[in-house]
């Protein structure tokens, strides 16, 4: 078969895609205004060539005939179009004799020279420059063709640039590609022009030549094509955050020196130090529960403003110089990775300037223990990763509590098991908090401070993590509470030691810690251990704190770990306890009534829980909040004027299974349309009496509540006080007390059926 017959036989298997494909290409090589440059034919004989190696003299052939069923139309190219055609073929000749063999890598090196012919001042007199570039790239000449093709598509490109010089700094890029990824090259190529330096669609402002000096610094750093593709995440934060610098060159420079200094002085610990940099370098900042978009939008605009990449570079060698060490170096670029990512206001730069400030707050090394700030990074990066914690809480003052908390540790720590305190306590800072309802502050600094008491108190570190696994749902909240960590802390330590010294039996002393784990322990219940234990020894001292227990958490009263408990401390206890004994002088103790008055106390003050139980006959003050305890208090006072009408509750005293906790809450809604007032009593009798003088001190009453124990025949105000139909007389009497149509409620089960 015959040259020509095979040519034509290769004509017919061109696809049009490729016919297509040839036409621009071959176009914008003749560079002729107004003629078409290539015929069905050429097109199907450079497609030939392209697909199957037709040989140059086939081209040359071609070339040299004229018609329009061969090469070209009657129209006629001039010398620069015939010349830049016969280059380009001269070209491809060159690039099927290097890839031959490769069939991908010869379409790579299409596509990459018809970007590069396709610029819109392409001047064909440069196929010369790149069949030489081509063949200085050797067997890498398909890289080289990609890149320039890459760079020809930014916006900014221009034939002009095209020299010996660029040409150089190409084959070079390609050679460095090919040495550090093998066969991994065109997958990283793949993604430098998708996503990466050279994607069309990121970052505009570096140019084709910025880009370029992005790559070649790039490649020049990195080791292999995983690291590559971590230089290329690193890329692509800065071209979302789309930064402008005068000398792309030098910022590139430093980036990617950087990022090699990190990965060597890392170690094995790089992978860790390179999520830190990304996370550092990226935007992903931490969008907390309830925030709106515009909230964090915001957030996001104030991180941008505050870690500039250029700064946060610097930081990052600042802290690899600094740490030539594996993990002290990663701890620190993920401390400020996590600080960072928080998105607050702190801090208010993130540069070197702020690195160095990080570095001395941590840097700290206790000479009898040994353990250093490796140990206080591992610690606060455990805080930063709780979602719950906030950066502001890093201060001097707050490192200093947590690095106390270590020493004492390690220093109590049997041989050999600090790394065992290390990492629990480190899990137990890290999930602190984190299930507790989304708007409740969690009090950190006093969480760590009462860890640092605990581990200078307690004689050993296993009961250190034990008093902390046991108080840790209660310590650094701040609800309710006014005590910092270490009041909370001695208290419990001194009651256990209290405790161990009564009995003469350690086991024992734990033994009754534990059982209040499930209560609020802080200073308050510490010391009501005290006021109940009083001088008892031995058994009674365990008796006593039985007792405690089974009161508090009793089902019938709502004790136990809740805002209102949590609030009383000891010194409302210590009110509570003299209060008690002045108001009922000669009767025993009643657990109850004490937790009762210490809340009342803790809620309105000493004189004011007085009066509301001397004038009001009030002793259970926990069934009631805060905030109507208070309303309460204002609304007896008789000089004080008040235009809403009076609504008087009645509670019996008398509460079995302490229904009465919990039935009050509905007063606080009246307390807009009425001055409340509340009364407890044992008895109907005194509750007539009481009707009588509210109504008279007060004005006449427009509504009026009874809450007591019911049956369908009436309501159990205490043993001897039973309101029935029998006493309507006495019902009778009190018309004048009340205001025309009042409203009257029985908060009594099965009254009125």
């Amino acid at each position: 078969m015959g040259d020509e017959e095979q040519a034509q036989q290769r004509k017919v298997r061109i696809s049009p895609e490729a016919k297509e494909k040839i036409k621009i290409f071959a176009k914008k090589a003749g560079k002729v205004a107004g003629v078409l440059a290539v015929g069905i034919g050429a097109g199907a004989i450079i497609g030939a060539v392209i697909q199957y190696g037709v040989s140059q003299r086939d081209i040359r052939r071609i070339l040299d005939q004229r018609g329009p069923q061969q090469c070209f139309t009657d129209y006629d190219v001039d010398s620069a179009g015939r010349s830049g055609i016969i280059g380009a073929m001269e070209l491809l000749d060159v690039l099927i004799e290097k890839h031959k063999d490769n069939p991908q890598a010869l379409a790579d090196a299409i596509d990459g020279l018809q970007s590069v012919s396709g610029a819109y001042d392409f001047e064909p007199q440069k196929m010369g420059l790149l069949k030489k570039m081509v063949e200085d790239g050797g067997e890498n000449a398909a890289y080289a063709l990609r890149i320039l093709g890459a760079m020809a598509k930014q916006g900014g490109y221009s034939d002009s640039l095209l020299d010996e010089q660029l040409a150089g700094r190409v084959v070079e890029a390609a050679r460095l590609l090919a040495e550090r990824c093998g066969e991994d090259a065109p997958k990283i190529l793949d993604i430098m022009t998708s996503n990466g330096i050279f994607s069309q669609y990121y970052w505009q402002a570096p140019g084709p030549l910025g880009r370029l000096a992005f790559a070649e610094s790039m490649l020049r750093n990195a080791k292999d094509a995983e690291t590559m593709e971590y230089y290329m995440d690193v890329y692509f934060s800065l071209a979302r955050r789309g930064e402008n610098f005068d000398d792309y060159a030098t910022y590139a420079d430093l980036i990617f020196t950087t990022l090699k200094k990190v990965d060597d002085m890392a170690g094995p610990l790089a992978p860790g130090a390179r999520n830190s940099v990304k996370a550092l370098m990226g935007t992903n900042v931490e969008r907390r529960s309830g925030e709106s978009d515009q909230e964090y939008a915001d957030k996001v605009a104030a991180y941008v403003v505050r870690a500039p990449h250029l700064q946060m570079i610097e930081a990052i060698g600042f802290i690899a110089d600094r740490y030539p060490g594996g993990e002290r170096m990663e701890g620190m670029l993920r401390l400020m990775a996590n600080i960072l990512r928080k998105g607050g206001a702190y801090p208010a730069r993130l540069d070197a300037g702020y690195a160095n400030e990080l570095c001395s707050l941590t840097e700290r090394q206790n000479p009898v223990s040994g353990i250093g700030g490796i140990h206080l990074v591992h610690i606060l990066n455990s805080l930063l990763e709780n979602p719950r914690f906030r950066p502001e809480s890093i201060n001097r003052v707050f490192v200093e509590k947590a690095g106390a908390m270590l020493d004492f540790g390690a220093a109590k720590a049997e041989e050999g098991r600090f790394g065992e305190f290390f990492t629990e306590i480190s899990g137990l800072l890290h999930n602190f908090g984190q299930f507790r309802p989304a708007g409740q502050e969690i009090n950190f600094e006093g969480l760590v401070d009462a860890a640092a008491t605990f581990a200078e108190m307690d004689p050993d570190a296993e009961t250190f993590m034990r008093h902390f696994r046991i108080f840790k749902v209660d310590i650094g909240f701040s609800e309710g509470s006014r005590e910092s960590g270490r009041d909370y802390a001695m208290p419990v330590c001194e009651m256990e030691g209290m405790v161990a010294a009564r009995t003469n039996n350690s086991r024992a002393a734990r033994d009754a810690v534990e059982r209040l784990e499930n209560l609020y322990f802080g200073p308050g219940m510490a010391r009501l251990v005290e006021l109940m234990v009083g001088d008892s020894e031995g058994g009674r001292v365990i008796s006593a704190i039985n007792s405690i227990s089974r009161t508090v958490e009793r089902s019938d009263v709502p004790f136990g770990n809740t805002p209102k408990m949590r609030g009383i401390g000891p010194a409302d206890y210590n009110e509570a306890y003299s209060l008690v004994q002045a108001l009922f002088p000669g009767e025993r103790m009643n657990l109850e009534i004490l937790i009762n008055f210490a809340y009342g106390i803790s809620a309105v003050g000493t004189e004011n829980a007085r009066m509301l139980n001397k004038v009001f006959g009030m002793r259970y003050f926990f069934r009631y909040r805060q905030e109507l305890l208070g309303e309460v208090v204002g609304n007896a006072d008789l000089a004080r004027p008040d235009g809403r009408p009076v609504f008087l509750a009645v509670f019996t005293q008398s509460d079995y299974n302490g229904t009465f906790y919990y039935s009050s809450d509905s007063l606080a809604n009246l307390t807009r349309y009425y001055r409340v007032i509340i009364v407890e009593t044992l008895s109907d009798a005194v509750m007539f009496r009481e009707i009588n003088r509210i109504a008279g001190q007060y004005g006449k009453l427009a509504g009026l509540s009874i809450s007591g124990h019911g049956s369908e025949y009436g309501v159990a105000l205490g043993p001897n006080g039973y309101f029935s139909e029998s006493d309507a007389q006495e019902v009778a009497r009190l018309q004048d007390s009340f205001a025309d149509n009042p409203v009257v409620i029985f908060d009594s089960c099965s009254t009125g059926r």
